[in-house]
């Protein structure tokens, strides 16, 4: 008697491949959505950490920590007041928290009679301030921040204030490096809890930002040596996610926030909630939310 082989055919064989390649594809997307999902996830936790770091400074010493440390002052009546100077450059408000986010140890290592670099040191070679500002830390990184991962860049910028006028800016050839005085974090800023008049829930505090200047640290202090620049800040000025991350550069990184989560990015409010802001949210709200007193937007603001 003859004995029957029982095997795949050709075509059963290109079957079964097509039928496990459409699952792979169906089931790719849902993998990625729920990575992106943890991913958020832990960038929301980051802010909640970093605005609780903002409270307890802020219970320890009366005041919101600066936005950045300056030997510069601002004048309200001159409009070019940030541009090229020899100022000292301090340390900015990620700086100053270290000691609440457990980071007391890279804290003390600083040396606060120098200054703090503004690109990675190719400015402001002091040490030992550059070399400890190369470290990376990971409590001021978004996991879904591909320009940062491996660095010692960060993900997230004080909200210095928005509007359509900033208090100061880099001028007609860098019309989007600026400065803000409105916000909570800003330049030399000791902001107590009673002006943010517009109630903590209503106003930002920290906001995502995948716009990474060349050679920003999680330490860099702001650049005044050819055009203004606040490196750790930024403000509602653009839309959200309105310039392409790649494409930026450091001329965009103070002038809006943005985040490789899909729609939009997130915010620390002043009361330390977190909430996720659509890239799609009204201009004017939007701005509006950054600044700590100006009454707006009427009715207060809700998710």
């Amino acid at each position: 008697m003859r004995t029957r082989r029982h095997a795949f055919t050709l075509v059963e064989l290109l079957v079964v491949i097509a039928i496990i390649g459409i699952l792979i594809a169906l089931l790719l997307p849902a993998v990625q959505s729920a990575r992106e999902a943890a991913r958020r996830m832990q960038c929301a936790n980051n802010l909640k950490q970093l605005s609780l770091a903002v409270h307890n400074y802020a219970s320890s010493y009366g005041t919101f920590p600066a936005g950045h440390l300056s030997g510069l002052k601002s004048q309200t009546s001159n409009s070019s007041w940030c541009l090229p100077n020899t100022d000292f450059r301090g340390p900015p408000w990620s700086v100053a928290i270290l000691p609440f986010i457990e980071q007391t140890t890279i804290y003390d290592r600083f040396d606060f009679d120098k200054p703090f670099s503004a690109q990675d040191n190719a400015y402001l070679p002091e040490e030992p301030n550059s070399t400890i500002s190369k470290q990376p830390l990971v409590a001021l990184q978004c996991p879904s921040d591909v320009n940062v991962a491996g660095t010692s860049g960060a993900s997230y910028r004080g909200v210095q204030g928005g509007g359509d006028t900033p208090a100061c800016g880099g001028g007609a050839e860098k019309p989007y490096r600026v400065l803000y005085l409105n916000g909570t974090l800003y330049h030399n800023s000791a902001t107590r809890f009673a002006e943010i008049r517009d109630g903590t829930s209503n106003v930002f505090l920290i906001g995502e930002s995948c716009y990474t200047g060349n050679g920003m640290t999680w330490a860099s202090s702001h650049k005044t040596t050819a055009w203004a620049l606040p490196f750790m800040l930024a403000a509602a000025y653009l839309p959200i996610n309105s310039i392409d991350a790649d494409d930026a550069g450091y001329d965009y990184t103070s002038a809006t926030f943005g985040s490789f989560h899909p729609g939009g990015c997130q915010f620390a409010f002043a009361d330390g909630s977190v909430h996720f802001m659509p890239e799609t949210v009204d201009q004017s709200i939007y701005q509006q939310l950054a600044v700590r007193n100006d009454s707006k937007p009427v009715g207060g603001w809700t998710e």
